[in-house]
């Protein structure tokens, strides 16, 4: 057996008998050097009580997934995890911080909720004596290769977890034509329109949750707030 706690945003514990992994942890309120943010559901951590910890897996590169100054709050023994194919400068940062880079998969590629300039882990825990499963495709739509593979190996998911990462860039766009910011209904009929695709009758999933994006800029950043247009409680 084994318990996925949420840690806000997309971040994830991952617990079980024999380690405990963190997941895109996100362990304080600096979302990115620079930034002045808080981050959903709100949260103190007591560091000092955690399990201790055994693994780090990044998925990507984006700052609020490689999270420097909550990986400063780590031991330097910890190793970290990253996708083969990130950027040298993201492991050369976390590697001057004292900690050991090791490469994973080089994850798949980026797809419509992703920039193109990035690969993405999309991360499956199961048990392996078929007690549960947890699915987090992150940033980027799971191929099909994923889901057969997940299907073959794992079965039928006990949860899938969407990500939100809708946005609405039209404030830094001009000119007539504009689209509109996506609506909640609009964001909720494309995941119920992606499911009916990726599973077919009786391997949907256990649960299906929503995470992200979880931010609200404060400040003189808090102009971003109209960014993050989609409200996942009203997703839901």
């Amino acid at each position: 057996m084994f318990s996925v706690t949420y840690l806000g945003h997309q971040g994830w514990s991952v617990r079980g008998r024999q380690g405990h992994v963190l997941l895109d942890p996100l362990l304080t309120d600096e979302y990115s050097p620079g930034f002045s943010a808080e981050i959903y559901p709100p949260r103190r951590f007591a560091l000092g009580k955690f399990p201790p910890v055994d693994a780090v897996v990044l998925s990507h590169e984006h700052a609020d997934h490689v999270n420097l100054p909550s990986l400063a709050l780590l031991d330097r023994c910890v190793p970290i995890v990253l996708p083969a194919r990130s950027a040298r400068a993201i492991r050369d940062a976390i590697a001057a911080l004292g900690f050991r880079v090791l490469p994973s998969r080089t994850g798949d590629p980026p797809g419509v909720q992703l920039d193109w300039e990035v690969t993405n882990l999309q991360i499956v825990v199961a048990d392996r004596a078929h007690h549960g499963s947890f699915f987090t495709y992150v940033d980027s739509w799971p191929s099909a290769e994923t889901l057969a593979s997940i299907r073959r190996d794992v079965g039928r998911l006990g949860v899938l977890c969407h990500a939100n990462n809708v946005m609405d860039w039209s404030c830094h766009e001009a000119g007539p034509g504009r689209l509109g910011a996506p609506s909640e209904s609009q964001f909720a009929a494309e995941l119920l329109t992606a499911e009916a695709s990726w599973w077919r009758p009786g391997d949907a999933p256990l649960v299906t949750a929503i995470c992200g994006p979880g931010l609200s800029f404060r400040g003189d950043d808090a102009w971003m707030n109209q960014i993050l247009c989609v409200d996942s409680e009203r997703v839901c």
